[in-house]
């Protein structure tokens, strides 16, 4: 997000051949590091493989061909494909800054506002959910996402875009929550992870379907 305004700059000011240049470089003396963190198994750090406690619990909820069969998973599907219509629309707030008359830097610091506040709305969605439940988390950030898109259409200036920006990514951060979420919510985990594939499935169509629709 932080590296938004800075592309944004050096393309303004000395070209996109020369801010790609800098970027490469910047990955190539950066990897290094990442290799450093990135290990081959759980157990080189003392750790065990994500969800092994979990498998020896008692499994609940209903079967694959059962939840088929419910109007709920239907729900839960257009919900998704929905959902996957927001992400796309993020890459395009450079774009609408331009048509308002802000300059590409504003457009790319617009761009890592909403980028921020989907980080943000991502830690924030976790957390009402144990707190609080999953209806009250996903109208939380779905009104936040929504006043960012009202905001959107009507502000102009700067700083306001960037609220709005940021409120906005609260909003989309909901794609990736609140999947798995519903899904276990209303299907349990005996067979979670199928049901959740093709929940997820209508999430991808919504997300390549935005971008035709948007552009």
């Amino acid at each position: 997000a932080a590296i938004g305004p800075l592309g944004g700059y050096i393309i303004q000011n000395y070209g996109w051949q020369q801010a790609y240049r800098v970027f490469a470089l910047a990955i190539l003396l950066a990897l290094p590091v990442i290799l450093i963190f990135i290990k081959r198994n759980p157990a080189e750090i003392n750790a065990e493989p994500y969800g092994i406690r979990s498998e020896s619990r008692e499994s609940f909820g209903i079967s694959f061909k059962a939840a088929i069969k419910s109007p709920g998973f239907y729900l839960a599907f257009l919900f998704s494909g929905i959902l996957g219509l927001l992400p796309t629309l993020v890459i395009h707030l450079p774009t609408y800054a331009s048509s308002i008359n802000l300059s590409p830097v504003y457009g790319a610091g617009v761009l890592s506002a909403a980028l921020i506040g989907g980080g943000t709305g991502k830690i924030l969605s976790g957390f009402i959910n144990d707190r609080l439940g999953i209806v009250f988390s996903s109208a939380s950030s779905m009104i936040a996402g929504a006043a960012g898109l009202v905001l959107l259409l009507f502000v102009r200036e700067y700083h306001l875009v960037l609220a709005a920006g940021f409120l906005f990514g609260i909003g989309y951060s909901t794609t990736v929550v609140l999947p798995p979420l519903l899904a276990r919510r209303l299907f349990g985990n005996k067979e979670y992870s199928r049901l959740y594939s093709v929940i997820m499935t209508a999430n991808s169509l919504g997300s390549a379907t935005g971008v035709w629709l948007y552009g």
